[in-house]
């Protein structure tokens, strides 16, 4: 199987502000798997390193060592292709790259979408939340403002970027009781202090706050101390945090979970232990963000999601730029209600089974079912459910991820928070 890499990035349309620093670019690589029939597959790595410590050049020596790999065994299951190229390089930037690019290559095989892939029924809509970065007050509210009226019923300001309590006053008053508030502060502020802040915070109807602290153990502490339903992001990549329960939410993200494959996984770890699963992208291309949308399709039904495109994320890709991806171009993002939506299935698809016309929400309650891995496709992941019980269930078939994420994520737990 061939591999072909290309450098790119997105200017965005003025600095993005956040508790990790400001963002002018933001740097991409595009991958595409070409098989010996000729038919192509496409993905996206997207690290950021100010976010996630991972640089491009690391992305690209990783892909770099996939090569060969990739190159020895065309005929091989992708399961196999990837736990291959995670011995040589276990950097999951990278490793999305190629399972994102392995997905669409099956979707292609299949003339289907890649969400019909994953599950029987996936949700034929997502909900997204607008993002607000501006650090001035004034500015963050017009923004938050021109956000609902675009049709946004969930709004997530960026915190910990000054006088954050004026902040989130002018917002809520922008935005009118109706509309969902999350924050979200990259893990900017102390225990003591995040108490103090949500406190005073909690008048104004808080949906939930994103990454508070850092910290598994100090995110616990807060939880205790505090009535604002508290989620973790960067703090969910370290060892024991999917299975911690010391959140009530954990963001999930395609780049930093090794792609659709490892996504799943991680959100049936997630729900297992009780505790809620949206998505989210850290400023991704047109492909991360597409990928991200057919794992939430899957996952379904879920909070709104951090997966806007263009408008109110300055460097996020727009719809037009995600419809032409072939097998990743079917689901609707809802920015509120079902009377704002925007289309990513408009355009006429390249095969004539593009669309799909299922429609139902599969979680625990209903049963969360990953399933795909017949000879005809070649989709990377065999099958991984959660039963009506919540417990996790894998058939023998599933490659070596799944023992990978528990090992990882579960036998750091009592490390990490003292648990006992």
């Amino acid at each position: 199987m061939l591999l072909e890499l290309k450098q790119t990035e997105r200017r965005f349309s003025e600095p993005q502000r956040t508790a990790h620093g400001v963002l002018h670019v933001r740097p991409l690589i595009e991958v595409t798997l070409r098989d010996d029939d000729g038919a192509a597959g496409r993905g996206e790595a997207a690290p950021l390193e100010s976010y996630d410590g991972v640089s491009i050049e690391a992305v690209l020596a990783a892909l770099a060592a996939y090569r060969p790999v990739l190159a020895a065994d065309a005929q091989a299951r992708p399961g196999t292709l990837l736990d291959r190229c995670r011995e040589v390089a276990d950097l999951p930037q990278a490793l999305a790259a190629i399972d994102l690019a392995l997905w669409d290559l099956a979707g292609t095989r299949a003339g289907r979408p890649v969400c019909d892939l994953l599950v029987d029924r996936p949700a034929r809509r997502v909900a997204v939340n607008a993002t607000i970065a501006a650090a001035e007050r004034d500015v963050a509210a017009a923004a938050a403002a021109a956000a609902v009226r675009a049709g946004y019923s969930c709004v997530k300001l960026k915190v910990g970027l000054g006088d954050d309590l004026e902040r989130v006053r002018g917002v809520r008053a922008a935005i009118g009781p109706d509309a969902s508030l999350r924050l979200d502060a990259n893990g900017a502020w102390s225990v003591d202090r995040a108490v103090d802040l949500l406190d005073d915070m909690s008048v104004f109807g808080l949906e939930l706050v994103e990454e508070p602290v850092r910290g598994l153990s100090d995110t616990q502490d807060l939880r205790e101390r505090v009535a604002v339903r508290i989620a973790i992001d960067e703090s969910a990549a370290l060892p024991g945090a999917l299975t911690a329960r010391v959140a009530d939410a954990v963001c999930l993200k395609i780049g930093r979970c090794g792609g659709i494959s490892g996504l799943l996984a991680a959100a049936a770890l997630v729900r297992a232990s009780g505790a809620e699963v949206y998505l989210s992208s850290t400023y991704d291309g047109a492909l991360g963000i597409a990928a991200a949308l057919h794992a939430a399709a899957a996952l379904s039904p879920l909070p709104p999601c951090g997966l806007a495109p263009a408008g109110l994320g300055a460097a996020q890709p727009t719809s037009q730029e995600i419809l032409p991806l072939y097998s990743y171009s079917s689901v609707e993002i809802v920015l509120s209600t079902a009377a704002t939506v925007l289309p990513f299935a408009s355009a006429k698809p390249s095969h004539p089974s593009a669309h799909f016309s299922g429609f139902s929400g599969v979680g625990p309650s209903a049963g969360f079912d990953a399933t795909s891995g017949d000879s005809a496709t070649g989709a990377p992941l065999v099958r991984l459910s959660v039963n009506k019980a919540g417990s996790i269930v894998v058939s023998a078939g599933v490659w070596a991820l799944v023992q990978t994420l528990i090992l990882k994520f579960a036998t750091g737990f009592f490390a990490e928070v003292g648990g006992s």
